[in-house]
């Protein structure tokens, strides 16, 4: 029998922890495995059956984003800018970029055949390369500011990039050139008494036909420093370009950035936010600002979507009770991270225990 997917009645599975911040986390194209990306510079992978974990590859600093690709490939990148091509099995790079971007490197994404990356950081360019040997294809040159996030449309023919300003660029892959600009300026605060803007297109996501582009951040920034505010996403209508709808968690006191997007088949958005307290994985259907359903977690960094649409993952942060990165004197304590594993469907009842066999009677 057929099951739908129901957010509604969301559950955890299972959870996989580690003593190390996971920053980044993702589906295996099977659904059969977790990948994720820790501050220890490792890929790991989880067995979702078993738990067993392996690694996949190491960079010299903390992975900022990793995406699965075909023929059993992982892509890494990390903060310094450098990406990693890794084939499973294997403890070298298949091929390596460094420096691809100048430092930070945040913005990544695959195109929906496998065959392109693209990258983008705090040098406000959107790079293509070449799937398969990492080798550059082209620049895109447009943004002011810092890039932060980037989605192919489902048809392959079009990236969209978001920035610092609130600003989502609207590229021709084929040709490398800017189609147009989308605004999100609520998605960045500006304060004369802030040391710095507030904000960003912090994530991007496409619907699965290319109807609605989803972007993520934080709205109405309380202060620059530990940035409270409102996280918020704007999904526009990507043939008009016009906004749609705002979204927003219901808990207040989650208070930082929606760091991560995701949409279901049946066009259900899913969004996960973090705070400096806890966070929460939200649920909204089209048109409807308000979510339908909240899963409350830990502060999260990202959120995906099992391909199947039956489960999803999000890599949450664990503190060790201080807001800083150590406690106490004496050796160093790091803060952790954990996979949570939900699935999206009413939980299977617990099978009845079989029914107990009366003792044989003693003979006289």
């Amino acid at each position: 029998m057929r099951i739908d997917a129901d957010p509604s009645k969301a559950w955890e599975m299972k959870s996989f922890k580690h003593d190390r911040i996971l920053t980044t986390c993702k589906f295996g194209p099977s659904g059969d495995a977790l990948f994720a990306g820790s501050f220890d510079g490792k890929i790991y992978r989880w067995a979702t059956e078993s738990g067993e974990r392996s690694v996949v590859g190491s960079h010299v600093t903390w992975i900022s984003a990793i995406l699965p690709g075909p023929a059993n490939r992982i892509y890494s990148a990390d903060f310094q800018g450098n990406v990693h091509a890794w084939e499973l099995g294997k403890p070298e790079a298949a091929w390596t970029i460094e420096r691809a971007h100048p430092g930070w490197l945040k913005a990544f994404a695959i195109s929906p055949d496998g065959t392109l990356l693209a990258t983008g950081a705090r040098d406000g360019v959107v790079r293509l390369w070449k799937a398969a040997d990492g080798t550059p294809v082209k620049e895109l040159k447009g943004h002011a500011r810092d890039v932060y996030s980037a989605a192919f449309h489902p048809d392959g023919r079009s990236l969209a990039s978001g920035d610092y300003d609130g600003k989502i660029l609207h590229w021709d892959v084929a040709s490398g050139t800017l189609v147009r600009t989308l605004e999100a300026p609520s998605l960045v605060t500006r304060d004369p008494d802030f040391l710095c803007d507030v904000g960003g297109v912090r994530a991007l996501a496409f619907d699965g036909k290319g109807g609605r582009l989803a972007a993520s951040g934080l709205r109405d920034a309380k202060s620059n420093t530990f940035c409270p505010g409102a996280p918020s996403a704007i999904v526009f209508d990507w043939e008009t370009g016009k906004p749609m709808t705002t979204v927003k968690v219901k808990d207040e006191k989650i208070d930082g950035a929606m760091t991560a997007l995701r949409f279901l088949a049946d066009g259900t958005l899913v969004g996960c936010a973090e705070g400096q307290s806890y966070g929460a994985i939200s649920f909204w259907k089209p048109g409807q600002a308000e979510p339908f359903h909240t899963i409350n977690s830990q502060s999260l960094y990202e959120v995906d979507v099992r391909p199947d649409g039956m489960a999803l993952v999000g890599a949450a942060f664990t503190s060790i009770g201080s807001g800083g990165n150590g406690r106490g004197k004496g050796d160093y304590v790091p803060n952790g991270g954990t996979l949570r594993l939900f699935g999206l469907f009413e939980k299977p009842a617990a099978p009845k225990p079989p029914p107990k066999t009366p003792a044989p009677k003693k003979q006289g």
